[in-house]
């Protein structure tokens, strides 16, 4: 593997890869900035061959949410985002979960995450309504178990438990 493609999933939560971005006015901008940016796209090749998959995805967003800190400046947002944008393509369950329990949360302190996951799901029913079903198929890594949507009680909760989490918290908080 060439040293440029020398990326792992954790590089999208180093300061290196938020401060590579420049400011953008909307999430539009963004998601494309995303999509063309290096680290982004290497990440994607590994998911395509594999290498990369959503127990891995799962464990780093698991991973970045743990900081998480209602009222605080979130510094993973993008991080969030660019995952977002690497899923979009994706018609898994692991992918249209993680986009719509993201999408369904109004936090202020992710809120470019959240943009880019509505808009992520806005392309992917653009693209499944007008039949350019894309599908990006992953070969999973023969060790690897196949990803369920309910882990087991002896498991660490999810990312997508903990997200689902948050939206419970953030609606006690709001209508409770």
């Amino acid at each position: 593997m060439p040293a440029e493609e020398r990326v792992h999933l954790d590089d999208l939560a180093t300061e290196g890869f938020e401060l590579s971005l420049p400011p953008v006015p909307n999430v539009r901008v963004l998601r494309r900035l995303l999509r063309q940016h290096p680290t982004v796209q290497v990440i994607d090749r590994a998911m395509l061959a594999g290498a990369i998959g959503d127990p891995e995805i799962d464990d780093l967003v698991t991973r970045l949410l743990e900081g998480f800190r209602s009222g605080r400046r979130f510094p993973h947002t993008t991080a969030l985002a660019a995952i977002a944008v690497l899923l979009e393509p994706r018609f898994s369950p692991f992918a249209e979960t993680f986009l719509r329990d993201l999408a369904s949360l109004r936090l202020e302190e992710i809120r470019a995450a959240i943009e880019m996951a509505k808009l992520c799901q806005i392309a992917r029913q653009w693209r499944a309504g007008n039949g350019f079903r894309s599908l990006r198929l992953v070969r999973p890594k023969p060790s690897e178990p196949r990803w369920s949507p309910h882990p087991s009680s002896s498991e660490s909760p999810s990312a997508l438990d903990t997200i689902a989490t948050m939206v419970v918290r953030e609606s006690a908080q709001r209508y409770g």
